[in-house]
């Protein structure tokens, strides 16, 4: 049951993470067709994460009351239909909106790591949570990949052929995918709207989730201006270089994270990571030679695939069972905490400096290697 559990889990992921990718690309020009400003295009791209932000934690409560499976099914049915919404929107409106309604259903990442916690054991976990970053990973570079096949075809086809391929996911998870919350042992219940309670240990690691996804999305959002001012890429280039990066984070989380956890233990290893992020964020910022800030890029980009999984593993490993849902929940809160404010504080930044938004998420990343040399209460 394990190993079948885990392949559902993934699958449905994968499409899932492939149906976001799609549009991912395609909303900035949408916006501006609909007569957005450039702060109405962030507004767009921030409203799902502003929605995430308060749907995960409840979610993930959910998943501890009733389930992963049925939030996974509730949350596909949702994503199915936020898609079909955004073919339909004919107004700026009617676009945030849609975004924020897949915002909110986008309860799948948390509840899907949920259900890889349930079946791994405590020592395998970050390696089975990277897995499935891997998994996210591979979505995100076939995603915009399909999304580009399908852009010709207008921007309301591709939106319901996604849609459709959304839907095709709900139908599938019906059949394969199992319940993995166990009901035997002892439970200690908890009012449902009562508020989750965070320990110091755990605070940090929220806190360290939501600086590391801050200084990544700092790069996200200015890499493609110092590209194009510093060394004339842009366009496909540019495509290149974040489907390079893409795959830089796939093979760090699928191949390298569950030995060097073996060998460092989570804790160590996204410490090892979130320096390694704070050199390469504060190299780029004042690399004026191409093949080097490459390769800076790819070294941050591999920081982010050892901190990312290997946080999700200590959260997980912080609290029992029974509030696997509702940590992970919080702690995809906090990614989408700073994917909504990351954008604007990073551009704020550029317009005084080019280098500000790379000394700022350096920083961060340093701040998170202290907050997890602290002592803990979570020994890994």
């Amino acid at each position: 049951m394990r190993r079948r559990s885990l392949l559902a889990v993934h699958f449905v992921v994968l499409i899932d993470m492939i149906g976001f990718g799609v549009l991912l690309p395609l909303l900035p020009y949408v916006a501006l067709r609909y007569g957005a400003s450039g702060v109405g295009v962030g507004g767009i791209l921030s409203a799902y994460s502003v929605a995430q932000l308060l749907g995960a934690p409840l979610w993930g409560r959910l998943s501890d009351r009733f389930g992963r499976r049925p939030v996974l099914l509730a949350t596909l049915l949702g994503s199915a239909l936020s898609l079909a919404a955004t073919g339909l929107s004919d107004s700026l409106f009617a676009l945030l909106a849609a975004r924020a309604l897949a915002g909110l259903f986008a309860g799948s990442l948390s509840t899907a790591q949920a259900a890889i916690a349930d079946v791994s054991a405590p020592e395998d976990r970050a390696r089975s949570l990277g897995l499935l970053g891997a998994t996210i990973g591979v979505g995100f570079i076939l995603g915009p990949a399909l999304g580009g096949l399908l852009a010709p075809l207008g921007f309301a086809t591709t939106c319901f052929a996604t849609a459709g391929l959304a839907a095709t996911n709900l139908v599938l998870a019906l059949f394969v995918l199992e319940e993995t919350r166990r009901t035997d042992g002892p439970r200690v219940p908890r009012p449902f709207f009562a508020r989750p309670r965070v320990s110091g240990s755990l605070g940090r690691l929220l806190l360290s989730t939501f600086l590391a996804m801050l200084a990544f999305v700092a790069l996200e959002t200015t890499f493609p201006l110092i590209a194009a001012s510093r060394f004339g890429i842009a366009g496909r280039g540019m495509s290149a270089i974040f489907a390079g990066l893409g795959v830089v984070i796939v093979i760090v989380q699928g191949g390298l994270v569950g030995r060097l956890t073996r060998r460092l233990g989570s804790r160590r290893l996204a410490r090892v990571g979130a320096v390694l992020m704070g050199l390469a964020s504060i190299g780029v910022g004042f690399s004026g030679v191409l093949v080097l800030t490459l390769v800076l890029v790819g070294l941050l980009a591999a920081g982010q695939g050892l901190v990312r999984p290997s946080l999700a593993a200590l959260v997980s490993l912080s609290e029992d069972a029974s509030q696997q849902g509702t940590v992970l929940g919080l702690s995809q809160s906090m990614g989408a905490a700073a994917r909504a404010i990351g954008p604007l504080a990073a551009g704020w930044l550029f317009d005084r400096s080019e280098a500000a938004p790379y000394v700022a998420a350096g920083v961060a990343s340093l701040v998170v290697a202290s907050l997890l040399a602290a002592r803990a209460d979570t020994p890994t």
